[in-house]
């Protein structure tokens, strides 16, 4: 048995043994209680929006029903990726208990840890508890802020002309 208890869960996701773990919300604490023996892994992933599959159409869509970005919600400006992994073993009839913080990203260094853990299981492996830059979600970002401030600027003119030539 595996008591996890997450704090501060924001636009991350949360792995065990690759299927996605169920929580329950009590506030701002997240929990799980999880029947598993033997060798698991615990992975916890936060990736930028940005860095998605189908980033551009997600963006032009909310950047259209927003009225060409004037009511779109800012985007993150943090453009850092987190992919950390747990590793431990749970013996036969054992209860045992992970507690994780994952730290806010605008509270801290980006060269400190990002994850913030507490756990009675012995033996543990912890890997990747920091952030790493995200180069294709910083340039992608900006593509999208070039794209935000020409477009209305183009649309504006191809008024203009129109309303001129008629």
């Amino acid at each position: 048995m595996l008591n996890i208890r997450v704090y501060k869960f924001e636009n991350a996701r949360m792995y065990l043994n690759g299927n996605p773990i169920k929580f329950k919300k009590k506030g701002s604490i997240y929990e799980s209680e999880l029947n598993i023996e033997g060798e698991f892994e615990l992975k916890i992933i936060r990736k930028n929006e940005f860095n998605g599959k189908n980033w551009f159409w997600k963006v032009l869509f909310f950047w259209i029903i927003g009225i060409m970005g004037i009511f779109t919600p800012r985007y993150d400006k943090f453009q850092y990726e987190l992919d950390y992994t747990f590793k431990g073993h749970i013996k036969d009839n054992e209860t045992k208990y992970i507690h994780i913080t994952v730290l806010p990203t605008r509270a801290f260094n980006v060269l400190e840890k990002a994850v913030n853990v507490q756990t009675d299981i012995e033996n543990n492996e912890q890997l990747g508890l920091g952030y790493i830059k995200d180069e294709t979600a910083r340039k992608r970002k900006k593509r999208y802020k070039v794209f935000s401030i020409l477009i209305p600027f183009l649309l504006i003119i191809l008024v203009v002309v129109l309303l001129i030539l008629n």
